[in-house]
């Protein structure tokens, strides 16, 4: 999404702008392919169990899924955030190409509409504290 977002606010230079489309249609295509495969998009794309990253050979077919360096690892396991980022990705931008956006599916942005004001109808709050 910021790739995205950054080509389409900031204009790159050509050759930084094709490098910005290829790195964005390969991240479109691998979270499009991790969908399908798991039905989410899994904390790690590094297989392999919790006895294995114990082991800590790192260069093992399957290392236990990614060492965060912090005392714990990812294993490849649903993982609720990446699935919500890939899936308001795919909202911003359904393709790589970066020819449609829809800004509302971007978190950070700006909404197109103010916010409304409280108002006077208070009905979903709680009563006040009595003093």
């Amino acid at each position: 999404m910021a790739l995205l977002h950054y080509q389409k606010h900031f204009s790159p230079p050509s050759e930084l702008g094709s490098i910005l489309v290829d790195r964005a249609e390969r991240a479109h295509t691998s979270l499009r392919k991790l969908l399908t495969t798991y039905g989410c998009v899994p904390a790690s794309v590094l297989g392999g169990n919790i006895n294995a990253w114990i082991d800590n050979d790192h260069s093992a077919p399957y290392p236990g899924g990614s060492d965060t360096g912090i005392g714990w690892t990812y294993l490849r396991y649903p993982h609720v955030a990446a699935t919500a980022w890939t899936g308001l990705l795919l909202l911003y931008a359904a393709e790589a190409s970066g020819q449609s956006f829809n800004e509302e599916a971007n978190p950070f942005a700006p909404s197109r509409t103010p916010i409304p004001t409280a108002g006077t109808n208070r009905s979903c709050l709680p009563p006040p504290a009595p003093t």
